[in-house]
């Protein structure tokens, strides 16, 4: 099973565009001096130009690891340059490259995890705690591959902004899913289906990013609602993030199945949605 955004990523990721551009207009803007900036994950490339408009002295890159995201950002960019690459392993022609590395919402994603550590379940937070503190040690390893990456990629002095999901992220969410999959129609879904994310504490975070060779000078932890309020919208933001794995291991019917059973999982719990954010501003 692979694990690629969905085309609808652009048009149904109001949270993830809000926190960006957020976070562009507050600290990005304040780095007006940078000669070279990186969009570490940049997607659709939809932040990317924002980035180029706060940062007009800098050549702005975009990198994604989807070729089907960075062909959507080529098409729709306005001259930027747009590279295939993994952050834990970034090209080596990028290496010390950038004076500011920006991430959103992208650091919490980690390659599929082993299926030995997950064991049936989808999430790692459904896991009892001995599997649960065995997946940590995992997750935590490839969190400081991440890092490192990242750390490679900026010159010396260089600066990074990495915005990602904290401990607890989108819970309600994942258990709406876990109750659409509880049917048998759904069971092969529900046992093959592994979200490979993982969200640190945000003391793990700090810690990783030492270790890593970054020097955190500023750490903030957040609680905030969705943007996406309406069942209808939650279902589409789903889709973003599950639909291509989904179709992978269910026929089209099916699949629809198991997301009008999330909408009316969500139309009776009638619960929050809630982004639980890390935010880490570090200097190499």
């Amino acid at each position: 099973m692979s694990f690629t955004m969905s085309r609808r990523y652009a048009r149904d990721s109001r949270s993830q565009r809000g926190i960006g551009r957020r976070l562009i207009h507050d600290l990005v803007v304040r780095e007006t001096g940078r000669q070279s900036a990186l969009d570490l994950g940049c997607g659709p490339g939809t932040l990317t130009a924002e980035l180029a408009a706060a940062l007009p002295r800098a050549r702005v890159v975009g990198m994604d690891r989807s070729a089907e995201s960075l062909a959507q950002a080529r098409r729709a960019s306005r001259g930027f340059e747009f590279v295939r690459g993994d952050f834990r392993r970034p090209p080596a022609r990028l290496k010390g490259r950038f004076d500011l590395v920006f991430s959103n919402e992208a650091l919490h994603w980690t390659p599929l995890p082993p299926r030995r550590l997950l064991d049936g379940r989808f999430f790692y937070r459904f896991l009892p705690a001995a599997r649960r503190a065995n997946y940590r040690r995992w997750a935590e390893a490839r969190w400081l591959e991440g890092l490192r990456g990242v750390a490679s990629l900026l010159a010396p002095g260089g600066r990074a902004i990495l915005q990602f999901g904290g401990h607890g992220q989108l819970i309600e969410l994942f258990e709406s899913m876990r109750r659409a999959f509880d049917t048998p129609e759904l069971e092969g879904a529900r046992c093959s289906f592994r979200y490979p994310t993982y969200y640190p504490t945000r003391s793990a975070a700090v810690r990783l990013a030492r270790r890593a060779g970054l020097r955190p000078r500023a750490v903030r932890a957040w609680t905030e609602p969705l943007a996406e309020k309406t069942p209808a919208e939650i279902v589409a933001f789903t889709r973003a993030f599950t639909e291509p794995a989904l179709r992978e291991l269910l026929p089209p019917r099916r699949v629809e199945l198991f997301y009008r059973r999330l909408g009316d999982d969500l139309r009776r719990e009638r619960r929050r949605i809630l982004w639980r954010r890390v935010l880490i501003v570090a200097d190499r």
